[in-house]
Formats: structure tokens, C-alpha cells, sequence
């Protein structure tokens, strides 16, 4: 078929190209899907790239946005019917470096304290007592359009519980660069490069 005979041509077979040429074709479009590579998936991918049975996520390290999103919600039954399937981790991340020391974060909280430094656990509990304050409204505006009447909601309701104070914090958090805010709150090299993934 010519590029003539589709509604949407979609460039790449990568996660995001396939959504959205699933939720074209479940509206009625005519697509087609064009992919450079002998196989789709984009990012999302499994390799062995170090040692024999060591295996990698060659990009695509956490895929826990688009397992709670919308897209996923509609269209996961069919997904898993046609393989999709994710692996939960253990020892979730982990930075290795030249000097053959790693630092890693674990899904036990105790095992990814016991490998920072005193002042690292403090900030990195706080990081994490923070986050469950505001993560109900960074995910909720990261899964809305922006501008839209939801998001506002959710930022209005977010400034009634919490404040104006709150709300100015988490926007300079929000706007501060990865290395700035860790150079500010962790003392590790090891522990702000493993986190700085994070931050981008």
C-alpha cells in the first residue's frame, strides 16, 4: 500500500508509536506502521550485553507510567492476550562504575539504606515522605492534557490541602536541575548519579 491508502502513517514501532496507532484504529483509521528495525519495541527491550544470562533493559528502565496509564486501562486486556506481560524487580536500579563499585535502589527500603552514608538515608527518607505528598499531583497532571480544565482541578484542590508555601516548593522543585537539587540534598557521587536518571 502507498503512503496514500492511510489515514495516519506512523514512523517507528517503538511503545508510544503503537498506542497511538491503537488508539487511531479503534477510532476508525486506516494506519500504517513503518519500522526500520527487524522488530518492534523501540526501548522496551531485553538484551544480554555484558556477560552470558546478565540481562539488561537496553533503554526503557521503568515502564510503571505506562502500566498505571489510561492507554493501558483500555487497552491492557488485549495487550496481555497478545503477550504483554511486565517483570517486576527486586533490586529495581542500579549505577555500576569504572571502579567496579555499583549503587543500587531495592523495593526493601532497608537494603538501599544500608548501602548510602548517614546523611544520604536521611535525605533519601525525606525524598521519599515528600514524594508520597506530591506524587497524587505530579502523576495526576503527568496523565492529563496540559492545559485542561482536570489539571487545574487537581492543582486548585492541591493548593485548599496544602498551601500556597507547598505549591511554590514543589514548583521550584519541579523547575530546579537534577544536579542542583541533589548537589543541595546527597553527598555521594555514586547515590546522586544513580538518582539523577530519576530526576531527568
Amino acid at each position: 500500500m502507498t503512503p496514500k491508502s492511510y489515514d495516519a502513517v506512523i514512523i517507528g514501532a517503538g511503545h508510544n508509536g503503537l498506542a497511538c496507532a491503537i488508539h487511531l484504529a479503534k477510532n476508525g483509521w486506516k494506519v500504517g506502521v513503518f519500522e526500520a528495525k527487524s522488530e518492534a519495541g523501540g526501548a522496551v527491550k531485553t538484551r544480554e550485553l555484558t556477560l552470558p544470562g546478565f540481562r539488561h533493559d537496553v533503554c526503557a528502565m521503568n515502564l510503571s507510567m505506562f502500566a498505571g496509564s489510561p492507554f493501558m486501562k483500555q487497552h491492557g486486556e488485549a495487550l496481555s492476550r497478545h503477550g504483554l506481560a511486565f517483570a517486576p524487580a527486586e533490586h529495581c536500579f542500579a549505577t555500576a562504575f569504572p571502579d567496579a563499585t555499583w549503587f543500587g535502589i531495592s523495593k526493601n527500603l532497608d537494603e538501599t539504606l544500608g548501602r548510602m552514608g548517614e546523611m544520604d538515608r536521611a535525605s533519601f527518607q525525606l525524598m521519599l515522605q515528600k514524594f508520597g505528598d506530591e506524587a497524587p499531583l505530579i502523576f495526576g497532571i503527568l496523565g492529563n492534557q496540559m492545559p485542561s480544565f482536570a489539571s487545574a482541578k487537581l492543582i486548585y484542590g492541591a493548593w485548599r490541602k496544602h498551601g500556597t508555601a507547598w505549591l511554590l516548593g514543589l514548583l521550584k522543585f519541579l523547575l530546579s536541575s537534577p544536579r542542583s537539587w541533589l548537589d543541595q540534598h546527597f553527598e555521594s557521587a555514586k547515590v546522586k548519579t544513580t538518582l539523577a536518571a530519576w530526576g531527568m
